[in-house]
């Protein structure tokens, strides 16, 4: 019985008094799953870190997608203020960041990705770096 347990924690986004940090996770042991209780305004979150050495994160569990999406320190737009962006992922600090480089007119360059969802648009470029939820570490 070696299981190891991430913690879940229950976010409501944007109320008016902030952020709800109520657990929802480790349901070892429970006899019976409560009913999904998830409203347009609540999100899964889980701890997750990136790069080698690890940078610490907090991911956004989406069931329709299997991409992960970092905040760069390098997007000016992305944080409320400094303090924040500060917290994102830097690719010149992980030894195991690779790019995915596609052919260009101009040589090659970084693969650039968008997405349309909700009320905006969000884009970046395709990156490979280790990835680690819990002990389970993915290398790039």
């Amino acid at each position: 019985d070696n299981e190891e347990w991430v913690p879940l924690a229950g976010h409501t986004l944007w109320p008016a008094q902030g952020y709800n940090p109520e657990v929802i996770g480790n349901l070892a042991g429970v006899p019976q799953l409560p009913t999904n209780f998830a409203a347009r305004n609540f999100a899964l979150v889980m701890p997750l870190s990136a790069g080698t050495p690890k940078q610490d994160f907090s991911l956004l569990l989406d069931s329709e997608g299997s991409d992960i999406w970092l905040p760069s320190i390098r997007c000016d737009s992305c944080a409320a203020d400094k303090q924040e962006q500060e917290s994102f992922y830097r690719a010149p600090k992980s030894g195991t960041f690779k790019p995915h480089l596609a052919p260009t007119p101009f040589g090659m360059a970084p693969r650039a990705v968008g997405v349309n969802e909700g009320g905006g648009h969000i884009g970046g470029y395709v990156i490979n770096d280790t990835v680690a939820i819990g002990s389970l570490e993915v290398p790039e």
